[in-house]
């Protein structure tokens, strides 16, 4: 790394670039997203201090598996890029080389390495932030690595400083700081040991002894040198002068990792304004770190007191000690009058009556003194403000605060194992949230890893969760000890609904404690209460609740164990379930993804029983729980559901079997499993016609079915099933089902060109969704409008009908519907020769089917920005794309748009002078044509301009 003596940006300069803890570049406070690539970028030439970085070895480190002309041009790439998101020239190039215009753009990396060579203040929070936060490249370990000497190199040299300047206390600060980066550094911990010996703290100095023989034990294998040891028995054996003046004690769990709590951090830190907080969490859940980081980051004096168990001493008494006064509340209070610091009390909860009193009395006689408390409930004092810590929070559980479970059970493995494999980092992610994101137990389980594997640890958790106390012997670290403490405080009520809640994995709804509770007139709402501020339930922000893991898997095994009590509260949750079944079926309740969990459980209890006794029940809880897929767009945990109850349901004729064959046939056609959805459909069409009269299920399940066969190319099937779907709405006089086939026979004669017919069917569509009030189905019908002015070219009057769509639909928050939307404007985009804003437009619909983990439904997308890339000159990127399509095509049945993109990559091959490889992707192209086509599903016309949108608008 460069020694920083380039121009340094002013401190108000427009551009922010932020690489200690998640990469940030921010324009004016404004962020600016940029590619994984870009990020890579900017944060190598920072780096390098903001010297010259030759482009050859840049390319090289950011694309290490390319070759070095396509990886020079990836670089160009990406510097036309970053032009083009930052609108200024943040790279400077120097003939062969590249540097950041340090003139221009502050970076955090850069003012701190300034900092550091002035001597000026450094920020604590700022230098134990890990270099990128949450970006994965190769060259990256190597680089924080050497970040991390350099930092405590500077870090140990600014110590010995303060040391020669008399200032020890301060180098014992730096000194903790360098050892939260390197743990595991002698030289480190005997600079420590003796700034502790030179500011009077000899007292200090066995408990980090003891912290760093257990670092280096558990860590490394190996005991501290003879050196290190030889001057730890100097320093104990020589006496100590006594201070003058009280010393501010060093905080305890200094070498703990600080993961995952910025948010509480900052709530913390602005509460203390209000001089009293009290952190209530149940025991494990990290009130003691977050208290000692809230301590270490503010400054200035703070004064540590653990109220330990099994400790009668009072807490005037404590204090008197510390400070060499009467215990008295006068005259120590009279002492304390003057001094401005922060007093934390640990472990709060073991305070007598009185000790609550004296700390609401000192709260009032000094006036400069804040309070920060830990403990597991609240102290009932008038003055304190609490804040209640939640566990650390698990992606998909807390949207409002980002997943970091799994970095913080990262940072509690050893060094040498943090290079996990994607399985393990699988299931690792899977413990954390069997564990429920609580710290002790994370780390506990991160102990068994580095002696088992993650499948190993997560395999035992799942069968009994209290293997995680195993190895604990002491009471105050174990979950379950935690657990049965803050139950044994709870009321007789509290401790009934948190046992019979303990079912239930997810989410649950407010009125669910009062039914088991016993009404909200009853007790039901004070247990709810109770458990919130035990915390062992928590809130969600849309006013549902969960209880916390693993103390509800400790619950649990609790209930199984109380008999025919757990069934009978079993049963009382399956009634509650089942009733918020018939509310969501009957359109009285909102489907949430907070109602899964509690359907899920209430259906698979029922389908333990025999078909008899529970089937038409089971029925029930599933179309409420489809409804909930269908308003998510999850359609793969839709799929699985319904593969089960299938499966229940038997070989037999069942009165449930049409219906749930067409919500499985129309899960399979939402992942883009063709082939699959046909047989589904074809197997219910059987089972629909046995009753002989037309009714509205076999409508469905021919309406569905050709919009399967559409999506496959297969136009003369599909209008088959269309004749027969129109027939079924006329004989039952239904004018909506009517209006809806017009409209598919609307697509279908506009892909085969027959744009007249298209039409004339649209404007009959149209008018009955009009007439009936339908405003959904008529959006519907206008996006089906957009798709037939795309094929007839007329581009402007299809964009302007796309964007007010896509702008009604955005509105609405329905982003599944919005995905084909963008990938027609990107059509538009490609068809005017912007690939900028194809792959734009891509980019959007691409993250919308990703998050609602529609893999299949990516292939429209990617095909378009195959085509993007293609006209950028990227062949390489556009080839990647195209092969990831022709496998999703093949695997689902698309012949059609196989078809098509077997005969891209053919032209893009021929392009490149590569004859043989062109050759053997149109034999493979023709093959698939052949055989389709001597099925008769092709019409000659899509053959000859096949332009096949992969999910076609309803």
């Amino acid at each position: 790394m460069a020694v920083f003596t380039l121009p340094m940006a002013e401190k108000d300069a427009h551009w922010q670039l932020q690489l200690l803890g998640p990469f940030s570049l921010k324009r004016d406070g404004a962020e600016v997203r940029l590619s994984a690539a870009a990020q890579q970028l900017l944060a190598l030439l920072a780096l390098n201090g903001g010297l010259p970085f030759p482009r050859e070895t840049l390319a090289a480190k950011i694309w290490p598996e390319a070759v070095p002309n396509r990886s020079r041009f990836y670089l160009r790439r990406t510097l036309v890029e970053l032009r083009a998101a930052v609108g200024e020239t943040l790279v400077a190039s120097e003939e062969s080389s590249l540097r950041l215009g340090t003139e221009i753009v502050r970076c955090d990396l850069l003012e701190l390495w300034a900092s550091m060579e002035s001597g000026d203040p450094i920020e604590r929070e700022q230098i134990v932030r890990p270099l990128l936060e949450g970006l994965n490249t190769i060259w990256l370990p190597e680089a924080r690595e050497l970040l991390s000497s350099r930092l405590t190199h500077g870090l140990l040299r600014l110590s010995n400083q303060h040391v020669m300047d008399g200032s020890e206390g301060e180098a014992v600060e730096l000194l903790q700081l360098a050892l939260v980066i390197e743990p595991l550094r002698e030289q480190l911990w005997r600079a420590l040991f003796r700034a502790l010996a030179g500011s009077g703290n000899h007292a200090q100095i066995p408990a980090f002894v003891k912290t760093m023989r257990r670092r280096l034990a558990s860590e490394l294998g190996f005991v501290a040198s003879p050196e290190t040891e030889q001057l730890i028995d100097d320093l104990l054996a020589a006496p100590s002068s006594p201070s003058a003046t009280p010393k501010a004690v060093l905080f305890p769990l200094a070498d703990e990792p600080f993961v995952g709590r910025d948010v509480d951090l900052a709530e913390v830190e602005a509460l203390l304004n209000l001089r009293f907080v009290t952190i209530v969490g149940v025991g494990g859940i990290g009130k003691t770190r977050l208290a000692s980081f809230v301590a270490q980051k503010r400054g200035g004096e703070a004064f540590w007191f653990s109220m330990g168990y099994g400790s009668s001493v009072p807490l005037r008494v404590v204090l008197a000690s510390q400070f060499r006064s009467s215990d008295v509340d006068a005259i120590l209070f009279q002492r304390l009058s003057h001094l401005s610091a922060l007093f934390v009390i640990d472990n709060a909860e073991s305070l007598t009556a009185l000790d609550r009193q004296f700390l609401a009395d000192l709260f009032t006689a000094c006036p400069s003194i804040q309070i920060l408390v830990t403990s597991r409930e609240p102290l009932g004092i008038r003055e304190e403000h609490l804040y209640f810590l939640p566990p650390v929070a698990l992606p998909g559980v807390d949207e409002q605060r980002s997943g970091r479970a799994l970095d913080l059970f990262i940072a509690y493995l050893p060094k040498r194992m943090k290079k996990l494999s994607r399985k393990d980092v699988a299931d690792i992610e899977r413990i954390c949230d069997v564990l429920g994101g609580v710290p002790l137990a994370l780390k506990l389980a991160a102990l068994k890893v580095r002696t088992l594997s993650p499948a190993t640890v997560l395999a035992a958790l799942k069968r009994d969760v209290r293997v995680i106390d195993s190895q604990t012997t002491e009471p105050l670290r174990s979950v379950q000890a935690a657990y049965e403490w803050s139950f044994a405080r709870l009321s007789p009520e509290a401790q009934r609904l948190f046992t019979a809640l303990s079912s239930l994995e997810g989410v649950w709804p407010e009125d669910l404690a009062f039914v088991v509770g016993g009404g909200p007139s009853g007790g039901g709402i004070f247990a709810l209460e109770e458990l919130l501020v035990a915390g062992l339930v928590l809130a969600t922000p849309d006013h549902h609740y969960r209880s916390i893991n693993p103390l509800r898997q400790f619950a649990l095994i609790r209930s199984e164990e109380g008999g025919a009590g757990a069934q009978a509260d079993k049963a009382v949750l399956i009634g509650f379930f089942e009733d918020l079944a018939d509310r969501l079926s009957s359109g009285r309740l909102t489907p949430l993804r907070a109602h899964e969990q509690g359907l899920r459980f209430a259906a698979e209890q029922l389908m333990l029983r025999p078909y008899g006794e529970t089937g038409s029940r089971v029925a029930r809880l599933g179309r409420a729980l489809y409804l909930i897929w269908k308003c998510q767009g999850d359609y793969a945990a839709g799929a699985s559901w319904l593969d089960g109850f299938l499966s229940y349901l038997g070989e037999g004729s069942r009165p449930e079997m049409s219906e749930f064959l067409l919500l499985r046939g129309c899960c399979a056609a939402e992942l883009y499993d063709l082939t699959g959805a046909v047989e589904f459909l074809k197997r219910g069409i059987q089972e629909a016609c046995s009753g002989g009269a037309a009714t509205e299920l076999l409508f469905e399940f021919r309406h569905q079915l050709s919009e399967v066969y559409s999506n496959q190319g297969a136009l003369k099937s599909a209008e088959l099933e269309l004749d027969a779907a129109l027939e079924i709405a006329e004989e039952i006089g239904m004018g909506v089902l009517k209006a809806r086939t017009l409209q598919r026979q609307a697509y279908i004669a506009s892909e085969r060109k027959e744009y007249e017919t298209a039409h004339c069917l649209l404007d009959e569509s149209l008018g009955i969704f009009l007439a009936l009030g339908e405003s959904e189905k008529f959006l519907s019908a206008r996006e089906t409008l957009a798709a037939t002015l795309l094929n007839e070219h007329r581009l402007d009057e299809a964009e302007l009908v796309l964007k007010d769509c896509d702008a009604r639909r955005l509105k609405a928050g329905q982003e599944e519907s919005r995905s084909w939307l963008l990938n027609s404007l990107a059509e538009i985009a490609n068809r005017r020769q912007d690939p900028v804003a194809a792959i734009a437009y891509t980019e959007e619909a691409i993250a919308i089917l990703a998050a609602l983990g529609h893999d299949r439904k990516l292939v429209y997308s990617l095909q378009l920005q195959a085509q993007a890339y293609a006209q950028l000159g990227d062949d390489q990127r556009s080839i990647e794309l195209l092969e990831r399509v022709i496998f999703v095509t093949e695997t689902a049945g698309m012949d059609a748009a196989m078809v098509l993109n077997l005969s891209r990559l053919a032209e893009i091959y021929e392009r490149r002078g590569d004859s043989m490889t062109a050759k053997a992707y149109r034999a493979q192209a023709s093959a698939v044509t052949d055989r389709v086509q001597s099925s008769g599903n092709w019409p000659n016309a899509a053959m000859d301009n096949m332009e096949v949108r992969m999910t076609s608008p309803r």
